[in-house]
């Protein structure tokens, strides 16, 4: 039995009616509450599948031995995995290996089924079910850019460092 978070039994979940993906978001399977994986790693929502693709996901997810080929109208044409809760055995997800052009982008990411999880807010306190949340890839874009940007000015801090500890040692080189 999942564990009732609003502290009063039979009524639905808190918080807003959508919640933003965030580092401090975990995904949880619906059916036994193991984490399946976290924020951080999201990297895109896709409606018109109804998942979220992520970077990596928790050892408690498991791939499928084999691939399946799919003939239904979304993935027609895609080879995959299905991707397992360790724990429940539920079905929560996909691994694409072979994709086509409309959904290559998701290509060896770990798509997770909105349905088959709940996600929960370590920031907000938030529980809301897979179908409540979404991922603004602008936002993660922007913030990547900036992360950028900050490496390359550190990158040129460490170089100017590393340009005057050289002179420094020519200097005293000089003097013996």
């Amino acid at each position: 039995m999942r564990p009732d978070w609003t502290g009063k039994r039979g009524k639905s979940m808190a918080g807003p009616s959508m919640l933003e993906i965030d580092l401090y978001s975990v995904f949880m399977c619906r059916k036994c509450n193991t984490i399946l994986a976290e924020g951080g790693n999201a990297c895109e929502s896709n409606d018109v599948l109804d998942l979220i693709a992520f970077l990596a996901v928790s050892t408690d997810v498991e791939v499928e031995e084999g691939q399946r080929y799919d003939v239904s109208p979304d993935l027609q044409g895609c080879v995959y995995s299905y991707l397992r809760c360790g724990v429940c055995k539920a079905k929560v997800g996909l691994f694409l290996t072979c994709a086509v052009a409309e959904v290559s982008h998701l290509r060896k990411l770990f798509c997770i089924f909105r349905k088959s999880v709940l996600c929960y807010s370590l920031k907000t306190k938030n529980l809301l079910e897979g179908e409540r949340f979404y991922f603004n890839a602008a936002r993660c874009v922007a913030k990547l850019g900036q992360l950028e940007q900050d490496m390359f000015h550190t990158y040129s801090r460490i170089q100017d460092l590393a340009n005057i500890v050289q002179l420094q040692l020519q200097s005293s080189e000089d003097e013996d």
